[in-house]
């Protein structure tokens, strides 16, 4: 029988080297690798800042480190919500680079359901990059999409975009080791492979993806692989779960060219208003 990682080449296979293995948000550094550069829902999002936010806060929720946090920093003033230490200190160093202050860019330890935000008023709370799919039951969704409508200005907009299930691994069960790519690491120059594989947890209906990464220069370098779990949610779910927290949707888009949204569209992006 052909074991699963018979298939990969020698410097991803870990019967052949020592991967260490993470939480994706626990490996800030490789994060950046994959998703630093991917802003395809920005415009979105700044056409809402441009919106909503010339006066008051915009509340980024599961801001990561920065991919979109630093660039609306140029054109509002920004509340980060992140939970994870390694993904809040890279954002924190990315600030100093960048030359924001507290009074321009304030970085908080927190959570969709229970943030502080900011002393003024939030006009503008946004969840991106299928940040929605981290809650994990119907309760921890009700609860935070509370929490942000109680938290928002009387005119303020609650804006989120998500990918999608992934039908193909929820029918399959799962998604053996595949999508081999070799790449250029961004900052060292070094040449890496990357792949990954995907089950899904019927009773649970999350998703995980596990993504490897390793050195192709040097096999005694150890390889990294992290793991991401995501709770499948649908599009319905998400807007019936706006409307039942009082929410009104005012904007909704199939993908990021700002497409219609209809019942095949690849992504949900969607803004509300409170009801």
């Amino acid at each position: 029988m052909i074991s699963e990682e018979e298939p990969l080449p020698d410097a991803l296979r870990a019967d052949r080297r020592t991967f260490v293995e993470k939480n994706i948000y626990d490996a800030a550094d490789w994060y950046d690798v994959d998703y630093a550069a991917y802003r395809g829902e920005f415009t979105f999002y700044r056409l809402l800042v441009a919106r909503h936010a010339r006066t008051g806060v915009v509340v980024e929720l599961g801001a990561g480190t920065g991919r979109l946090t630093l660039p609306l920093c140029e054109d509002a003033r920004l509340h980060a919500v992140e939970p994870s230490a390694s993904m809040r200190g890279r954002l924190l160093d990315k600030r100093a680079k960048a030359g924001f202050d507290d009074a321009r860019l304030c970085v908080e330890d927190g959570v969709a359901a229970a943030f502080v935000g900011p002393d003024a008023p939030v006009k503008l709370v946004i969840f991106a990059f299928n940040g929605v799919l981290h809650l994990s039951s119907r309760d921890e969704l009700r609860r935070s999409f509370e929490h942000i409508r109680r938290k928002l200005d009387d005119d303020g907009s609650f804006a989120l975009d998500l990918t999608p299930p992934y039908w193909e691994t929820m029918l399959r069960g799962s998604v053996p080791w595949g999508r081999i790519d070799e790449r250029v690491h961004p900052q060292s120059g070094r040449r890496f492979l990357t792949c990954d594989r995907s089950s899904y947890e019927a009773a649970t209906r999350t998703t995980r993806i596990d993504i490897r990464y390793a050195y192709a220069d040097n096999n005694d370098d150890d390889g990294v692989q992290i793991t991401l779990r995501q709770h499948m949610w649908t599009t319905p779910e998400i807007l019936q779960a706006l409307h039942d927290t009082g929410f009104v949707v005012d904007s909704c888009f199939g993908n990021v060219d700002l497409s219609p949204f209809s019942e095949g569209s690849p992504r949900l992006l969607v803004s509300a208003t409170k009801r």
